[in-house]
């Protein structure tokens, strides 16, 4: 038979919570907190300060100009896609129903070029 478990007391939040995602300068987490809950002050709060904080970090940590550019360019090109495409999901209609799947066709065998020539047997040659 298998041992039961006793009851452990339940942990306190705090200590089972994860570490705040920071620069590792207070100062600099506190200004930056401040400056994103100004701007975004719902859900998405703690989202946007993690993106806002990746790249101070990656300043912080002086990332090259290259990878820099490609972090930029990146996070641009996903903001226009997203502004882009969510209308679009959003206002179309659920489909009713599934469209039937048509079988795949049978695989069509082709001739190499160079194997169609026929050659002339060696008695026809002579």
């Amino acid at each position: 038979m298998k041992a039961k478990k006793a009851n452990k007391p339940p942990k306190d939040n705090k200590s089972t919570r994860k570490p705040r995602y920071s620069t590792g300068r207070a100062e600099l987490d506190a200004q930056l907190e401040e400056l994103v809950s100004s701007v975004c002050p719902g859900a998405e709060k703690d989202y946007v300060l993690q993106i806002a904080t990746s790249a101070l970090k990656l300043g912080l940590q002086k990332a090259k100009r290259g990878d820099l550019k490609i972090a930029n360019t990146a996070l641009k090109e996903m903001r226009v896609a997203f502004r882009m495409f969510t209308p679009k999901l959003m206002s179309r209609p659920a489909p009713r129903c599934a469209a039937p799947m048509m079988p795949l066709p049978a695989p069509v065998t082709t001739i190499h070029p160079a194997s169609a020539i026929r050659r002339p047997s060696s008695s026809a040659r002579s």
